[in-house]
């Protein structure tokens, strides 16, 4: 195969070369010499025969011709022998600019960039150069393949970070605009084809996947290019097997790979080695295992990968080793599992440890997770010491760099299936502060990411008015004046200004987000009358950390999702009254809360998965009491976020509180703050609610008249509180919740976009806490919206509520506030004193309950009453006075 290739290139440059202009037979001698010395091995020399002819002054066709040969043939020696290395090739690629007139040839050079880093595994890089490259247009006819080339580059290289979604959506596009060229049955539709496939895979779609490989070998083998074309079939062969076989077809998968066992001769010997390893899996998978024959097939993998590949990082052989490694964990030779193991990550870890490589970073973190998994066993602390560090230093570092919206659930999910399997062996040996690590470290990232920036509303600000001009086109799209093309090209826009933005920001926020936060620092940081409450719930067990200044508790509890979340369907309803006395909510008290120190008054919580829908408040005591009348609590994201939130600095606000209130006019009333019929109705209690609190807090406070959502925030961030009492709703799939104002509405991802800034912000409306759970990331709500809009704490609700009865409790809550309570104290009062004056048809905890308080708990105010300062300065003067009077008289 590589003699093809560079026979092929010779042809093509020989080719080029005789329609040139100002022909120079010296040059060419020079090229051929360079190229000859691939054969003889001599590196050095072609390198050097590379940069004397780059130095050389030549005609524009001549430099075009010298730079489309070298080009290729140092992105063939990058990616089969690695010797010339990305330098090399970028100094042709730079050399090429000054000949740049067309975007065509900017297409050409975006393109090979990407492919160019690809091929180096500098992910980033090459989603940045290949964003370019899309954003070009082919004038040029021989280069009119390239745009959907680039689009296919770009989906491997999303593929390869973990963005599943946009790597499936650059296969389409790069599918379509391939048809388009060369028709529906072109071979050069299998590539798009294959991406796809990976994709779906990816996604759980196996049969899905098998479809598309199947449609992919039917294109290639109608193919004309006999050598190209049968390569391709058996590399998509090859994947069909392996889908076969791990998606339960196991004599399919047989049938495919004994065919192509009998053409194995013919094959290179990169073909010869995945067919070996696919044996080795099939066997594996036998009910009778024959180790022998398993390892020898495996070995002979190994050795063609070795003949086939020169470098270290070749994910083939890691897969291999993979294999090996886990058939001994399966059969309880731990000694010779370890061993292997061992092997993969020195292999693995000859990479960079930042590599976003998601394929690379998987098998080295499983890795790492049978060996801890090994020496627990074993119960061999020293070696499990080592690779649990190991794994959260990996863990640490690339975590930074998949912290953006394209792949957070993504990794996620993939984070969560590592760190609940850390969990155990660091509870076995009593390793308190790694066990700490791993429940903070898949808590809300993105929102740290945020915090963590202190010019964030500049990033997002631009990258809100891409969205904005998407959401116009879209809105517009069934207008025939509009091509549809240009919802694509902006949305091709803004990945690339995504990029851009997120690669100039990151390095301002690196070291913080790399900061870490120990549990000495937590412990230290809490009052005497503070714990803090930690949970991460995992597959079997939901895990807990309590923190205190008096010591550090872990446990576990079982614990039934089902259950609790039809627990919290029942809390949502006034007609069918909550249930909370059941067996598993008198569990989770007895085994995390009834463990608290007696002097304990404030709680922290930060609850993980499902939790965060669930208020801990309704929790009973063994006596009956709520959880809530005894503890005043509000929640955090993470412990991480308790800390920067609490050390954020207020800046000086002229109004000490800003109100909305929702009112078109209506002669019609709603009595929940929801979204039903919001056209024609009204809130009967909102206007007196904020009237009532204007009173409450007196004077340096204003009513919002405006309708524009862009004043009202804009005029937010001079305020301590923000304060909105209107509908709300959740869409169908819980992914957008949506404020509604009088004459417009914003969605939860357009308000994080905004800069409010608010210290507080009280959504007095329904389920502006409740949203779409991301695993790690916590609910996305309206709540987190204004978190990352710069807000300090918010008050939100968890269900729909009701109208005139969160009037009442929300001017008991300011009363709190006004008279210098924390956050969390008033609420705690406000609730108590609601239930003590409320008729008894509304004390159900559905009227009361659905309030939470996430984030700062500081108060707002110093003071509520002067008098009662002047009081107690006068009476301690008093008392000073009679003290002096009594000595003086002694």
């Amino acid at each position: 195969m590589r003699l093809f290739l560079i026979i092929y290139l010779l042809t093509l440059l020989c080719q080029e070369i005789r329609c040139a202009e100002n022909h120079d037979s010296i040059y060419l001698q020079q090229i051929i010499a360079a190229q000859k010395t691939i054969d003889d091995n001599d590196f050095s020399f072609y390198k050097s025969e590379i940069e004397r002819i780059e130095k050389s002054s030549l005609s524009k066709k001549l430099y075009e011709v010298n730079f489309v040969c070298l080009l290729r043939l140092s992105v063939i020696n990058t990616w089969e022998k690695n010797i010339l290395g990305l330098d090399s090739v970028q100094l042709i690629l730079s050399r090429r600019v000054k000949f740049l007139s067309k975007d065509s040839d900017y297409l050409f050079l975006y393109y090979n960039n990407s492919c160019v880093y690809f091929r180096g595994f500098d992910i980033n890089k090459s989603i940045e150069y290949g964003l370019k490259a899309i954003n070009c247009e082919p004038k040029r006819k021989r280069y009119k393949e390239l745009k959907p080339l680039a689009f296919e580059a770009l989906g491997m290289s999303y593929y390869l970070k973990g963005d599943v979604f946009r790597s499936m959506r650059y296969a389409e596009k790069s599918y379509r605009e391939l048809s388009i060229i060369f028709g529906e049955s072109d071979f050069r539709l299998s590539y798009p084809l294959y991406l796809k496939s990976l994709c779906a895979q990816e996604n759980g779609y196996n049969d899905k996947a098998i479809d598309y490989l199947v449609k992919a070998i039917k294109l290639v083998q109608k193919s004309n290019l006999k050598v190209k074309a049968n390569d391709e079939k058996i590399r998509y062969q090859i994947k069909l097997v392996e889908l076969f076989l791990t998606g339960g077809h196991k004599e399919r998968g047989r049938e495919l790979l004994n065919k192509l066992v009998f053409e194995k001769e013919s094959l290179n010997n990169r073909r010869k080695g995945q067919i070996h390893y696919l044996n080795a899996l099939l066997l594996s998978k036998e009910t009778v295992l024959d180790e022998d024959k398993i390892i020898r097939e495996i070995d002979l993998a190994l050795k063609f990968y070795e003949d086939a590949v020169v470098g270290q990082d070749n994910f083939l052989i890691l897969e291999c080793l993979e294999l090996v490694s886990s058939f001994y964990l399966k059969i309880k030779n731990l000694d010779k599992a370890a061993y292997t193991y061992e092997q993969l990550l020195s292999r693995s870890l000859l990479k960079d440890k930042n590599s976003l490589n998601s394929n690379y970073n998987i098998i080295t973190l499983e890795a790492l997770l049978n060996l801890i998994i090994i020496s627990g066993m074993q119960n061999d602390l020293k070696s499990l010491r080592k690779h649990l560090e190991l794994s959260l230093e990996i863990l640490r570092n690339f975590r930074f760099d998949i912290c953006d919206n394209s792949v957070r659930k993504y990794w996620a999910e993939k984070q969560n299936l590592f760190l609940e399997n850390l969990i155990m062996p660091c509870a076995k040996f009593g390793l308190e502060n790694q066990l700490y690590e791993i429940l903070e470290m898949n808590k809300s990232l993105l929102l740290e990411y945020d915090l963590s920036f202190d010019n964030n509303f500049q990033k997002k600000s631009k990258v809100a008015r891409i969205k904005e001009l998407i959401n116009i086109i879209e809105k517009n799209k069934t207008n025939k004046e509009i091509d549809p093309r240009f919802i694509e090209i902006f949305k091709d826009s803004l990945d690339s200004n995504i990029q851009r933005l997120d690669l100039l920001n990151k390095s301002k926020v690196e070291f913080s987000l790399k900061q870490s936060y120990s549990l000495n620092s937590l412990k230290n940081d809490l009052e005497d009358n503070q714990c803090l409450i930690e949970f991460f719930n995992g597959n079997e067990f939901l895990y807990f950390i309590i923190v205190s200044k008096y010591g550090i508790e872990f446990g576990q509890i079982k614990f039934n999702e089902f259950e609790v979340s039809s627990s919290l369907l029942e809390l949502n309803s006034e007609s069918s009254k909550a249930k909370i006395d059941s067996q598993i909510f008198l569990s989770l008290y007895r085994k995390v809360f009834s463990r608290l120190e007696q002097n304990i008054t404030n709680l922290i919580i930060i609850p993980d998965d499902f939790l965060n829908n669930f208020p801990f408040e309704l929790l009973k005591t063994e006596d009956g009491q709520y959880l809530g009348d005894k503890y005043d609590i509000h929640y955090q994201y993470s412990a991480k976020l308790w800390k920067l939130l609490k050390d954020k600095p207020s800046t000086k606000k002229d109004l000490d509180f800003l109100g909305f209130a929702y009112n078109k006019g209506s002669e019609k009333y709603l009595a929940e703050r929801s979204c039903d019929d919001i056209g024609e109705y009204d809130l009967l209690c909102s206007e007196s609610e904020v009237n009532s609190i204007r009173n409450i807090l007196g004077e340096h406070n204003t009513d919002i008249t405006s309708d524009s959502i862009h004043l009202i925030f804009e005029e937010a961030s001079n305020a301590k509180i923000l304060h909105l009492a209107t509908h709300s709703c959740l869409d169908e799939d819980m992914e957008h919740s949506i404020l509604y104002f009088n004459n417009e509405s914003i969605n939860s991802d357009e308000i994080q976009l905004q800069d409010i800034g608010a210290d507080h912000v009280v959504l007095s409306a329904c389920e502006t806490g409740y949203g779409q759970i991301i695993k790690g990331e916590g609910s996305m709500s309206l709540a987190k919206g204004f978190f990352h809009a710069g807000c300090k704490s918010a008050l939100v609700s968890l269900w729909p509520v009701d109208d005139c009865t969160t009037s009442e409790l929300m001017q008991y809550y300011y009363k709190g506030l006004k008279e210098g309570k924390t956050k969390s104290l008033a609420l705690k009062d406000a609730k108590w004193e609601y239930r003590q004056n409320a008729h008894h048809s509304r004390r159900d905890p559905y009227y009361w309950a659905g309030f939470i308080l996430i984030g700062d708990n500081a108060p707002l105010f110093e003071t509520g009453n002067p008098w009662i300062l002047y009081t107690s300065l006068i009476f301690l003067s008093i008392m000073c006075l009679l003290l002096v009077y009594n000595k003086m008289n002694r």
